[in-house]
């Protein structure tokens, strides 16, 4: 056994020339890389000599649930090893992670060079691992129950809205064509605008309430993106003291929902606004990488601290606010999802975060619908 294997929480007072003897199988995960996912044939625990882990879960409507994160010098996939059965969740590696595989023969010998230690050690762990999960599956069950009674409001709030927005468009549409002046016909856009804005809004939460996001993709530019989030909230956010940096690298068009995205990508500037506290540096790239449109928003706030950084994405999570409903974050990480596209982010304490998204140029479902038309014609 390597070493670096030595400390592992799992081996606490155990002889080190018992763990030399001990046949361990060792391998390297970049980040982002699956080790293992839930319903997958496993035989061996896995030790983690460096990096981090996460194991996570299929939850409501097919939502990823984070159930816990392994870092170094502890364990995880016991009970694959334990019962044989199929892996009960999945873990992926999101540093460079070393890992040493134990089998079953590996155990063994370990049980019988320490017979007293090992059980004991297996024990503490197993017993804080139950609180724990304990702990995360009555939040994830209220999550669920606050989702489902937002889908039940909201479906009634859109049925009553329906009505009084539609006369509200289809007045301004022909005060628009009729308007006797540019700035009536200006306020008449503004208006039409906006009452769109409140149907999609609406919709938005309406589909993230019931797992699903519709999407209406058209051929697109990051120029349009920039204008249409220009209107959104950059131009709110440049009436405050906020220095607002703006660079895009590409001409390409991509196949995606533009409003989208562009919420997607407003509810991520909110949350820098909001973290700056109307002052600092917003920055936001946009550029063509690996055949998708590759963007950036930098802001140069506190930072998100440690323990909150695995729950970003969950609904209802919020960090320093006092308004909001937490659901900006977890809204944004289904449109992305739902474009077959990633989102991630770094953070740094005292000097800032930068979200980084990803969508692809077109998406592979959108490709095998389209060719399933042309075949059909």
């Amino acid at each position: 056994m390597n070493p670096v294997f030595f400390q592992n929480r799992l081996f606490a007072d155990i002889p080190v020339d018992v763990l030399e003897a001990t046949p361990v199988r060792e391998r390297v995960f970049a980040p982002e890389t699956v080790i293992f996912r839930e319903g997958d044939h496993g035989d061996t625990l896995m030790l983690v000599g460096s990096g981090l882990v996460k194991i996570s879960k299929a939850g409501w409507q097919g939502h990823e649930v984070v159930l816990s994160l392994i870092e170094a010098n502890d364990f995880f996939g016991e009970l694959a090893l334990l019962d044989r059965e199929p892996r009960s969740a999945s873990a992926i590696a999101l540093k460079n992670t070393v890992i040493g595989e134990i089998d079953r023969s590996a155990l063994d010998f370990l049980m019988e060079k320490a017979p007293r230690v090992l059980p004991v050690n297996f024990t503490q762990v197993a017993i804080a691992r139950l609180r724990s999960t304990n702990a995360s599956f009555v939040q994830h069950i209220l999550r669920s129950e606050r989702l489902a009674v937002l889908g039940t409001m909201l479906s009634s709030i859109v049925h009553d809205l329906k009505n009084p927005l539609a006369a509200i468009t289809s007045s301004v549409s022909y005060l628009e064509q009729k308007a006797p002046d540019d700035f009536t016909k200006s306020a008449a856009h503004i208006i039409k605008s906006s009452a769109d804005r409140v149907v999609l809004l609406t919709e938005e939460l309406l589909d993230f309430a019931r797992g699903t996001a519709r999407l209406s993709p058209t051929w697109t530019t990051s120029n349009r993106l920039l204008d249409l989030l220009e209107t959104e909230i950059l131009d709110q956010v440049r009436r405050t003291t906020i220095s607002v940096e703006v660079e895009n690298r590409t001409k390409d068009s991509f196949w995606i929902d533009e409003m989208r995205v562009t919420r997607c990508l407003a509810n991520v500037v909110k949350n820098a606004w909001e973290a700056m506290r109307d002052r600092g540096k917003l920055r936001l790239e946009f550029e063509g990488r690996d055949s998708g449109l590759f963007i950036s928003v930098a802001d140069s706030g506190p930072g998100i601290p440690e323990e909150f950084r695995s729950q970003i994405f969950e609904p209802f999570m919020t960090y320093r606010k006092r308004t909001g409903t937490g659901l900006g974050l977890s809204i944004a990480k289904s449109c992305v999802e739902a474009h077959e596209g990633k989102i991630s982010f770094e953070s740094r304490p005292g000097e800032g975060t930068t979200f980084f998204i990803w969508l692809p140029k077109q998406s592979q479902k959108w490709l095998r619908a389209s060719l399933e038309e042309t075949a059909k014609r």
